[in-house]
C-alpha cells in the first residue's frame, strides 16, 4: 500500500473533489485497485466491502439461497463519479435481478446508502452473482445480498413466564460447521432443552450445557437418522452464568434449531 504524507491533505482541501487531485492530494503514489478487501459468502448471506481505485473487472460468485428471493443492500463513500452493475441468476439460470447503481460526486453526498432492493421470485439452490464494476475511486463500497426473510444464523434471548431462555437457529445449512457458545442467566438449578429440525440429511451437531462452575450438565448429539424434536433436562447445577455450546460438522438441513429454557 502507499505511503501517505499528512501535509498533503492541505491539498485536498484546494483541489475539492476533482479525483485526480483528490487521490494525489492522499497518497503519494497511486493506491491498488482493489484495498481492504472483506469477502464473506456463506448460505443465504453474501457480503463485500473495498476500497477500490480505477477498478474496472467483472467477478461472479456462486452463491447458496435457500429461499425463493433475495434482497440487494449497497452503501458506498464516493470520491469520484462511478457505478457497478449486479446481475443475479437463480438455480434455474433464470435472471431475477438486474440493477446498476451509480455513486455520485462527492460534493453530494458525503457517503450514499441505497434502499434494499428485492430481486424477482426464483427457484432456491445455487444462484449465480455477478458484478461489473466500473469505478475511478471509492471507499468502503459495500454490496450485501441476503436471502428475503430470516438470516441464516441467529441467537435470540428472551423471558417466557419469568423464565429466561436462548434460542440459536440455523436456517438451511448446507455442508456447514459451527463452533459456537452463547451464556444465559440461570436463577434455578436446571434448564430444559429443545433440539429440533427439518429436513437433516447429513452431519452431526453436539449440544452442551456447563453451569456456573464449569461442570457439564446436559449434553447430546443428534443427527439424521434422529426423531426431533430431541427434548431432555440438565442436571442440577448451580446458579448464575451457563453457558450453551455447540458444535457441529457438515451440517445440511432445511432448519435447525436448540432452544434451552431455566425451569
Amino acid at each position: 500500500m502507499a505511503k501517505r504524507l499528512p501535509f498533503l491533505g492541505v491539498f485536498a482541501l484546494l483541489l475539492g473533489c476533482d479525483p485526480l487531485g483528490l487521490w494525489l492530494a492522499t497518497e503519494v503514489l497511486a493506491p491498488d485497485e482493489t484495498e481492504h478487501l472483506v469477502l464473506r459468502n456463506e448460505p443465504n448471506d453474501f457480503y463485500r466491502k473495498a476500497d477500490h481505485h480505477k477498478f474496472r473487472k467483472t467477478e461472479t460468485y456462486a452463491w447458496e439461497n435457500c429461499g425463493t428471493q433475495a434482497v440487494v443492500d449497497c452503501e458506498v463513500k464516493p470520491s469520484c463519479p462511478n457505478h457497478w452493475n449486479i446481475k443475479i441468476w437463480d438455480a434455474a439460470d433464470v435472471l431475477v435481478f438486474d440493477h446498476t447503481f451509480h455513486a455520485p460526486h462527492c460534493w453530494k453526498f458525503k457517503r450514499k446508502d441505497w434502499d434494499p432492493m428485492p430481486t424477482a421470485a426464483g427457484q432456491p439452490g445455487t444462484w449465480r452473482i455477478q458484478i461489473e464494476f466500473d469505478i475511478d475511486g471509492v471507499r468502503d463500497c459495500e454490496i450485501h445480498i441476503q436471502k428475503l426473510g430470516q438470516g441464516m444464523l441467529a441467537w435470540t434471548e428472551g423471558v417466557e413466564n419469568e423464565r429466561p431462555w436462548v434460542q440459536w437457529t440455523a436456517h438451511c445449512s448446507s455442508d456447514r460447521d459451527v463452533d459456537d457458545s452463547h451464556a444465559i442467566q440461570i436463577g434455578c438449578e436446571q434448564v430444559d432443552v429443545t433440539i429440533a429440525w427439518t429436513d437433516f440429511t447429513d452431519g452431526l451437531l453436539t449440544v452442551t450445557v456447563l453451569d456456573a462452575a464449569g461442570a457439564t450438565v446436559y449434553h447430546a448429539t443428534v443427527g439424521p437418522t434422529g426423531t426431533s424434536p430431541v427434548t431432555g433436562a440438565s442436571s442440577g447445577g448451580p446458579p448464575g452464568a451457563w453457558t450453551v455450546q455447540l458444535y457441529g460438522e457438515g451440517l445440511t438441513a432445511g432448519e435447525i434449531s436448540v432452544r434451552v429454557q431455566s425451569r
